[in-house]
């Protein structure tokens, strides 16, 4: 059989996030959009959603000016991530992501609300990610873990509940040739390590 082959030539794509702008304040009123959830497994569980959200030109300025509402109209924590700006510099494309608990093969309405008299009541919680020069920390609130910038390791002081897991060997990775030799793949530093998406619902 003739072997699959793969084109590795063009760059994997990399999520762009964007700043709030600053610019002429906006009054758009107040507007809740309904976003339909559907459970469709028949489990109940605490569903993790994300999504894109578009806004119209001018609306809003200021992630803060966003929130995402219950089906009983309750605010409830989100990450929000600004992916696309209007010309005239206000949002027009924002990631939405938050946890919803639903029942097995519940359907229900969650809402988006927005405009320049929405105000997000809920604090947004630490980030899951600090960056240092020699590595980058990982905080779910679970779990902590690190991962360094300067060997490949994968994960080092791994905590689980305050309770050490473990860690990668110091040599990472190890493959033995037939001769018995070791190469670790700790030996080199990895080619990138960066964070495209830090916050308290997800990060990469």
């Amino acid at each position: 059989r003739e072997a699959l082959a793969f084109d590795c030539s063009e760059p994997i794509p990399r999520a762009h996030f964007f700043s709030a702008q600053d610019g002429q304040p906006s009054d758009y009123p107040a507007t809740a959009v309904p976003v339909e959830l559907l459970e469709e497994d028949g489990v109940a569980r605490e569903a993790q959603i994300r999504f894109g959200f578009p806004f119209p030109k001018g609306a809003i300025r200021n992630l803060e000016n966003v929130r995402v509402l219950s089906a009983a109209k309750e605010p409830v924590p989100s990450q929000k991530s600004i992916t696309a700006l209007w010309p005239d510099q206000s949002v027009r494309w924002v990631l939405l992501q938050f946890r919803a608990p639903l029942a097995a093969n519940e359907r229900t309405e969650y809402f988006v609300e927005f405009g320049s008299g929405v105000q997000d009541p809920i604090a947004e919680h630490p980030r899951m990610l600090t960056e240092s020069a020699e590595q980058i920390h990982v905080d779910t609130g679970v779990l902590q873990a690190d991962i360094s910038k300067t060997a490949f390791r994968l994960l080092e002081q791994v905590t689980c509940q305050g309770k050490a897991v473990g860690s990668f060997a110091p040599e990472g990775i190890c493959a033995v040739n037939e001769g018995g030799e070791r190469f670790g793949s700790a030996s080199a530093a990895p080619s990138l390590v960066e964070i495209t998406e830090n916050g308290p619902q997800n990060a990469t």
